[in-house]
């Protein structure tokens, strides 16, 4: 059996995956079947027994597994739901919020189950890293609303509950530890650059050291997701190659011997890994790394894919959740590519000598968008049409500034050597970012994908794409076609439903409580409308309409008499590349009238006030809690927190919509 490690590896994940999606029961169910039908397919392919046999055995090693994990873990700790306990844990991360207060990450041991706990306090301004606190709160399980699909992304984590608000009781302060010493110099480091640089440009610096993006514009987040160098900002095994390669280059000049850069080649791993919070994505790429090293050191020949899945197999051994981990699954699958697929992909064209390095970054490139896509689809609400031209001509540039600012974490921070290199950093960083969001203003930069039928239909499209791929696994070149071609066959998917969508008005209405919001959409631009509340639900308009594709607010009204909630409103939608209150020449004519607000489009003509939205045309009215169709006397309750109301060809529907807004 050739690759033992990759065969093994591969049908562990394989089970751990699929049971991720499962019940308990039903992984029960899949273990039975798989023992069941194992040994008769064994019978039958006698040439390939054993290799039927391994991958059965290891596949259901990965469901049960997983369904340990849930049984005598997740569940244990959901069990607690609602339930005050007094918890004392160790400070792995805090943050200083507004209004003297502090948010705390713990970690716990809870009914014997070691998890994470955050939690939100009074900032008594001791709390620091490693400190151990104990505190009294309240325990709930985390659940997804309108403004955010939490839980999966948690829950990878092993982060089941959140605290709260809770009391400190009592903090018992560590002196030093190695992982305080690095984390304090962390944000040491990010304050100096903060100082040491223009607000806008200190922000990404920061973000791409240090992962900290809490000082990076939505504006500039939004602009870099639609260029596909939103990576840049989540340290990874990109980072962590550069930085390393850069230390081993430097010690190679100074003549040290192998084993002695191993060591502090070693260390430096480390300590990146604690430095950046030990996301799974830096320690997958810490662990290949460190086999690359080993096996230069051992004269061993060194397999970049054996060493993916090892990684992932440790870290999903050690935490079965992290399967699910987005951050884990876009790591590994862009070292995929670049390991293991463009390397076969390269050959199988006649590249010549002229520009060869070139041409093989764009191969190189491109492969990378082909094998992302089906992630970017389940991961997110736009897909790059620019990405691979950002990549190529924009990542070097940003690589040049990680370089420099990495210099300055290497060499301590010291003045002397941080000032100069900080500024020309920030000198790099400039030109970077303008060429960033020209991009991504740009209509075409990326296309919307937030509709349940654009991933239905990329779905069916990857599938058939796979099967031909293996019919044609014997004809590289005639493979790539197929697989390059799926890809365009996707992207089209999503502009054929983006141009469809431009001829539906849609009203999205998104509720929290007490508050209330309308936005009245066609096409890619809307028309806002706060009804009631404060303004805070106005914090989940931006992703329904970055996930809509609509990037023009053309109008905004606010019926709630409220002055906060008119700032809050302007200052939330104002963000996610959104042109506020522009001069009006849409889809619809809008106009004030005592109490309400009135938007023709067409033979429509809809009033809405506070209370309720009417349309005269088809003679519907949506109250709080209430459909009433008036022409045909029949009423629909309405549940969710979201619901959207199309009209289309004399015909008016409302559905609720699912959490991440998909249609």
């Amino acid at each position: 059996m050739r690759r033992k490690t990759v065969v093994i590896g591969v049908s562990y994940l394989c089970g751990l995956f699929l049971a991720s999606f499962l019940s308990p029961v039903h992984s029960v169910y899949v273990i039975v079947a798989t023992a069941a039908t194992a040994p008769a397919v064994c019978i039958m392919k006698r040439d390939a027994a054993r290799y039927i046999a391994v991958v059965s055995a290891f596949f259901c090693v990965g469901v049960m597994l997983y369904t340990s994990y849930t049984v005598n873990n997740a569940d244990k700790l959901l069990a607690l739901d609602g339930q005050e306990v007094e918890i004392t844990g160790r400070v792995a991360d805090f943050t200083h919020l507004e209004g003297d207060m502090v948010m705390v990450a713990l970690d716990v041991t809870l009914d014997g189950v070691d998890t994470t706990i955050g939690f939100v306090a009074d900032d008594t301004g001791t709390i620091g890293y490693d400190d151990t606190v104990t505190i009294k709160a309240t325990v709930e399980k985390l659940s997804d609303n309108i403004y955010a699909q939490t839980t999966q992304y948690n829950n990878s984590k092993e982060i089941f509950l959140t605290g709260g608000f809770a009391r400190i009781l009592d903090i018992e302060h560590q002196e030093f530890s190695f992982r305080k010493s690095v984390l304090s110099y962390r944000d040491f480091l990010g304050e100096t650059i903060m100082q040491s640089c223009d607000s806008e440009v200190a922000g990404f610096l920061v973000a791409m050291l240090c992962g900290d993006k809490s000082q990076v514009s939505d504006d500039l987040s939004l602009a870099l997701s639609r260029t596909g160098l939103i990576h840049i900002l989540s340290v990874s095994g990109l980072h962590l190659v550069i930085i390393v390669c850069m230390v081993m280059q430097v010690l190679r000049l100074m003549g040290l011997g192998k084993a002695l850069s191993f060591v502090i080649t070693q260390l430096l791993i480390v300590a990146f890994a604690i430095f950046a919070g030990g996301a799974v994505s830096v320690l997958r790429a810490a662990f290949m790394i460190s086999l690359h090293n080993m096996s230069l050191l051992t004269k061993r020949r060194y397999d970049p894919l054996s060493s993916l899945v090892l990684a992932c197999v440790i870290i999903t051994a050690l935490s079965p959740y992290s399967i699910r981990n987005s951050s884990l699954i876009l790591s590994a699958a862009g070292t995929l590519s670049m390991t293991a697929i463009t390397p076969k992909v390269i050959p199988t064209f006649n590249l010549g000598r002229r520009f060869y390095k070139t041409k093989c970054t764009v191969i190189s490139l491109g492969v990378l968008n082909v094998v992302m896509f089906p992630l970017n689809i389940l991961f997110f609400s736009e897909v790059s049409v620019v990405a691979i031209v950002a990549n190529i001509v924009l990542l070097p540039i940003c690589s040049v500034a990680l370089c420099l600012v990495a210099t300055v974490a290497v060499c301590g921070a010291v003045s002397v050597v941080a000032k100069p290199l900080l500024m020309l950093a920030e000198i790099i960083t400039r030109p970077f970012l303008a060429m960033v969001n020209g991009l991504a203003e740009l209509e075409f930069s990326s296309v919307a994908i937030g509709y349940r039928s654009v991933k239905l239909a990329v779905f069916s499209v990857i599938v058939l794409t796979l099967g031909a791929a293996v019919l044609c696994r014997k004809d590289t070149l005639k493979m790539c076609m197929v697989c390059l071609s799926g890809y365009v066959a996707c992207m089209s998917c999503a502009f054929v439903n983006q141009n469809m969508a431009g001829n539906i008005l849609r009203i999205y209405r998104l509720r929290d409580d007490d508050s209330s919001v309308l936005v009245v959409a066609k096409g890619n631009e809307c028309i806002a409308v706060n009804l009631s509340g404060d303004g805070e639900v106005s914090d989940a308009v931006g992703p329904l309409l970055q996930s809509k594709g609509i990037r023009h607010i053309r109008a905004f009204y606010d019926l709630s008499d409220s002055t906060s909630a008119h700032t809050r409103f302007c200052d939330s939608l104002s963000v996610n590349g959104l042109i506020l209150n522009a001069d009006y020449d849409g889809f619809a004519s809008s106009w004030v009238y005592d109490g309400g607000i009135v938007i023709e489009y067409g033979d429509a003509d809809i009033c809405i006030s506070p209370d309720e939205i009417y349309d005269k045309s088809y003679d519907v009215t949506l109250s709080c809690d209430m459909l009433t169709d008036n022409m045909n006397e029949r009423s629909y309750a309405l549940f969710s927190d979201a619901e959207l109301i199309t009209i289309n060809e004399n015909k008016v529907t409302v559905r609720g919509l699912q959490y991440g807004f998909d249609e």
